[in-house]
């Protein structure tokens, strides 16, 4: 039970964004990510001047960067995949891409447009409103056969 509420506590907010900032935080997600679902992360990280990132920033970025790859884990069947987290012309900019199955067609009795393999549920709408309370923006690009990317743009 104490693991469980241990568990719970961590996904509210990693108390490593406090203790250790963004990067680290990051690196050891991708770490456990890796370990729990046997998917490679090609990794660039660009964060010298994280301290300027609000800890809103920190956790938004942390949660966009956590459902994008439990996205991929979930839907895109991919042994390998690339996270990039720099800041760049002021704002922090993200993108996880993955070389997957991409778009998944209509469901069947389905009216609405194809979903894609990222979740265009509550997933991707999670992701898109974290980063509308910051002014930034998510978007998301995914082809049938060829892969997602998810880009994500935080000012600083």
């Amino acid at each position: 039970l104490i693991s469980r509420i241990q568990d719970f506590t961590h996904q509210l907010r990693p108390t490593s964004l406090d203790r250790l900032g963004l990067q680290a935080t990051l690196l050891s997600h991708f770490r456990e990510f890796q370990d729990r679902h046997g998917i490679a992360l090609d990794i660039d990280m660009g964060l010298e001047g994280e301290a300027s990132l609000s800890k809103e920033s920190q956790i938004a970025a942390f949660r966009i960067i956590q459902e994008a790859l439990n996205n991929i884990a979930r839907h895109a069947f991919v042994e390998t995949a690339t996270v990039s987290v720099r800041l760049h012309e002021g704002c922090l900019e993200i993108i996880v891409s993955d070389k997957g199955i991409g778009a998944i067609e209509q469901k069947k009795g389905s009216n609405r447009e194809s979903e894609n393999a990222t979740g265009a549920g509550i997933g991707l709408g999670g992701m898109r409103e974290r980063a509308l309370i910051l002014g930034g923006s998510v978007d998301l690009e995914s082809h049938a056969g060829q892969g997602t990317t998810m880009t994500a743009r935080l000012p600083v």
